[in-house]
């Protein structure tokens, strides 16, 4: 991805640039973005890793454990909790849900 400034009109913009492309707009955290899907990965030929499927899968629990989350449960109070604390600090995750996933994952890469 590369950052971009963007003209007046297209300040507002994000998603594909027309249907059929593969170059699109994005903005995270205040930043905008470009980016364009080359070559998409062929997993007949290139299949994932063990590591890469570990991961995923990894992935996968951390974020079905964060919708089951019950918001205004103990457990949500806690985690929003935690988040605040660390939310401002350098390297700290913006959304209560990436805090929450990224300790999941931490988590869980310990006890493999």
């Amino acid at each position: 991805m590369s950052i971009i400034k963007l003209s007046a009109p297209l300040l507002k913009a994000v998603g594909k640039i027309f249907g059929g492309s593969d170059w699109w707009l994005m903005e995270r955290y205040g930043t905008k973005y470009t980016a364009h899907s080359n070559h998409p990965r062929d997993y007949k030929k290139n299949p994932q890793s063990k590591a890469e499927k570990e991961c995923t899968l990894r992935l996968a629990a951390a974020s079905k454990a964060y919708n089951q989350l019950v918001k205004g449960s103990p457990e949500w109070l806690a985690l929003e909790k935690a988040w605040r604390e660390q939310k401002d600090k350098p390297g700290g995750k913006p959304s209560i849900r990436g805090y929450f996933i990224s300790q999941h994952m931490k988590q869980l890469n310990t006890t493999l």
